[in-house]
């Protein structure tokens, strides 16, 4: 299958999602990607067309192929970011170049260190989603049973934002 046949079977999949729902004002969809899945999720919402989503969440992300979170079709007020801090996926996305390029000033913690055309992955500050405040380690620990990262996913999940805890 071409590589455009597949994003057009994922963008039916959730058009018809939508459809047997109710339509866009009758439902609530939420599309999580872990890892390279949310590379794979990247590829599918950046592409022409309409990503029938309300939000996305990504966990332990190596990057979505684009450089800020208004460039997915949701919209960066609905791109939702984790990223456990010993968790080396997202800088192995960026030695892979899957993370996308925005001009901008890249920075850690709120210091700048960088500033041209910058790599980032949805963790990155400059990436402009929300992170989401993770309280687990590693690359799988996100659905720890009881977390506040599992937690903040199912806020988002059923839409209710002010439950999340976000990192500044």
């Amino acid at each position: 299958m071409a590589w455009d046949e597949w994003e057009q079977l994922k963008t039916d999949f959730l058009d018809g999602l939508q459809t047997s729902q109710g339509g866009p004002e009758a439902r609530h969809t939420t599309v999580i990607g872990h890892s390279y899945g949310s590379t794979t999720v990247g590829a599918a919402s950046k592409a022409p067309g309409h990503f029938a989503a309300d939000d996305i969440v990504v966990a332990g992300s190596p990057g979505m192929l684009v450089g800020d979170a208004s460039d997915l079709d949701v919209g960066k007020k609905h791109v939702w970011s984790e990223a456990a801090g010993d968790d080396a996926v997202p800088l192995g996305g960026k030695i892979a170049h899957l993370g996308g390029y925005k001009w901008g000033v890249q920075t850690w913690n709120g210091i700048p260190y960088d500033a041209g055309p910058i790599q980032t992955v949805p963790s990155d500050e400059a990436f402009d989603a929300h992170r989401m405040h993770v309280d687990t380690s590693g690359h799988s620990g996100y659905w720890n049973e009881g977390s506040d990262s599992l937690m903040n996913q199912a806020a988002v999940v059923v839409g209710r934002y002010n439950h999340v805890q976000e990192d500044n």
